[in-house]
């Protein structure tokens, strides 16, 4: 028995020279030394070389929106059918025509290689685009395979092309912003911000634009937050501006004092609409109002405002009934001139918002938007 035992190992040594537990620990130690492998070089692609990799032109994420940018991308109209945003070329040579440039950048936004997408241009980019009723495969073999040239679809804003070009050329370039929506559907017919940029011309001024201390890329208009102590003082105690509100484009809610032009002008809205708040709306075609209005100023309380606004308008000369006030910046001795108001008929409702100007001179901006 003793012999049938030695020779069954010798033929197991013959089988199998190098013992199993060596065999776990060289796959344990190549597969360990494979992982090490893999993290220096995911670590050194992600941190050391990211940008010579970001901008290879065979990156694949550079093409999927080199994509969506060469396109024939839907429209950007306003609410008459106006054309605010077009493509127009040939395929391989698309350009995106931006009737208003300046004048509505931080709305439409822009769709740009080198610098993404921002604005309705991000917002709505699957309908735009036309990606938005095609699956992966019907994109691949259509588009990547086939070639065909994608085409979009048009989205319908709010917005009032006159009224936002008037409501930017009454900013005269100072920073600040022009909100006019209507009272009763929220509609936002202007939003306006200055100092602003040229959309089609991102890509050739970005280090300029990036650069203004001015910050152009900033949308005064929703983003941007400004002392409003006495303007709020107007509204019940318990008014409530913390929730951002909800549109298509980027929005900040109040800081304590700090608010919006954005909101200020909803809340102008709110007076003219028997103390309900409207639910701002920008998009017609594609998004609709997902709020609704919001009782923020008791219906008797609403009257005595729109009646205090109406005699101010008469006591101190203004052609809207309105509120207008000047309140430090903040910063320095700086101010920032405010005026809210609406229409005699109440069909509109507005906010001037100017960095470093009196509540007068943002009156008489408002006057010179609605010309």
């Amino acid at each position: 028995l003793s012999g049938n035992r030695e020779d069954a190992v010798g033929e197991r040594k013959r089988l199998f020279p190098i013992a199993p537990n060596n065999v776990i620990r060289d796959l344990a130690f190549f597969f360990l030394s494979a992982f090490a492998v893999l993290a220096l070089a995911t670590g050194y692609w992600s941190f050391v070389s990211r940008d010579s990799l970001v901008s290879r032109g065979d990156n694949p994420r550079a093409l999927i929106l080199y994509n969506r940018t060469q396109s024939e991308r839907g429209r950007i109209l306003d609410r008459d059918g106006a054309v605010l945003a077009e493509t127009t070329g040939a395929p391989d040579d698309y350009t995106r025509h931006y009737e208003l440039r300046e004048a509505a950048a931080h709305i439409t936004g822009y769709a740009s290689f080198s610098y993404g997408l921002s604005g309705i241009e991000a917002a709505a980019d699957s309908t735009l685009s036309g990606d938005e009723r095609l699956t992966d495969f019907e994109r691949w073999w259509r588009h990547d395979l086939l070639g065909e040239i994608q085409v979009g679809r048009d989205v319908q804003l709010t917005l009032d092309l006159n009224l936002q070009q008037s409501a930017f050329d009454a900013l005269a370039g100072r920073p600040g912003a022009i909100v006019i929506v209507g009272p009763a559907s929220g509609d936002l017919l202007a939003l306006a911000s200055s100092p602003s940029f040229d959309p089609a011309r991102l890509d050739a001024d970005f280090e300029t634009i990036s650069a203004n201390v001015n910050g152009p890329l900033i949308n005064r208009a929703t983003t941007a937050l400004y002392p409003a102590s006495q303007l709020l003082a107007l509204f019940p105690p318990t008014l409530d501006l913390s929730s951002a509100p909800d549109l298509p484009i980027p929005t900040s809610p109040a800081d304590s004092d700090k608010v919006s032009p954005l909101q200020m002008a909803l809340l102008a809205a709110a007076i003219v609409n028997n103390g309900e708040m409207p639910a701002p709306r920008l998009m017609t075609s594609v998004q609709t109002a997902t709020g609704h209005p919001i009782a923020v100023i008791p219906p008797d309380a609403a009257d005595a405002l729109r009646a205090r606004f109406e005699s101010n308008a008469v006591s101190l000369s203004l052609t809207l009934p309105g509120y207008a006030v000047t309140l430090p910046s903040g910063f320095g001795e700086g101010t920032v001139g405010w005026f809210i108001g609406f229409a005699p008929d109440g069909s509109y409702a507005i906010c001037v918002l100017l960095e470093d100007g009196t509540g007068a001179e943002a009156a008489e901006t408002a006057v010179l938007a609605l010309k």
